[in-house]
């Protein structure tokens, strides 16, 4: 590993623990294991793969911009719904329906935009994010499906997310798919 890669690794790694440190002061511990337990997961599988060479773009940025607006509409739904409120009561936080909409309508989708721009010019940093979108929508979304439900009063029923989580789940599974489908196949060949 080369020392530029290892600055990346180091630039990747403190972004996680900084958006870790403000998300667990806000939404409390477990939504911050999830989103930043996503990060770290997508950190590692990157810096095994695509942080050595990083994938074609025009394999991979159309899932990427497609995994993104699902997640939007997603995350729409849960505004509309007080997500973070909902989200606060199950974790026993004080996570207020403005902190979630600064941290996820706003902050997050800068890096998106910017990881769009980075896979497009084949930059390791835009691979970086396509790993943290890609394995956040397969890990994470499930939760509001099997996890947010029942946690909150203990019986299932509708919680903020449920209609939408399966859209950007699917696309995670398939950028994941690309990503490492494209990379058995570099290193066969290498």
């Amino acid at each position: 590993m080369t020392s530029l890669q290892k600055l990346y690794i180091a630039l990747a790694a403190t972004f996680t623990a900084t958006f870790a440190t403000g998300m667990l002061m806000t939404a409390g511990v477990m939504p911050t294991v999830i989103v930043c337990g996503s990060m770290t997961a997508g950190l590692i599988g990157w810096s095994m793969t695509s942080i050595h060479k990083p994938i074609d773009p025009r394999k991979i940025l159309g899932i990427y911009l497609l995994t993104a607006a699902m997640l939007y509409l997603h995350i729409t739904e849960e505004m509309f719904f007080d997500f973070g409120p909902r989200i606060a009561g199950i974790a026993n936080s004080s996570w207020t329906q403005s902190e979630f909409i600064v941290e996820f309508v706003f902050v997050l989708p800068v890096f998106w935009i910017l990881g769009a721009l980075g896979l497009y010019f084949r930059h390791p940093l835009g691979s970086f994010m396509a790993w943290f979108i890609f394995v956040g929508m397969f890990l994470g979304e499930p939760t509001h499906l099997l996890v947010f439900p029942v946690a909150e009063g203990g019986r299932y029923h509708y919680f903020p997310g449920m209609w939408t989580a399966l859209l950007p789940m699917v696309m995670g599974f398939w950028g994941l798919h690309v990503i490492l489908k494209d990379w058995r196949e570099r290193r066969g060949q290498a």
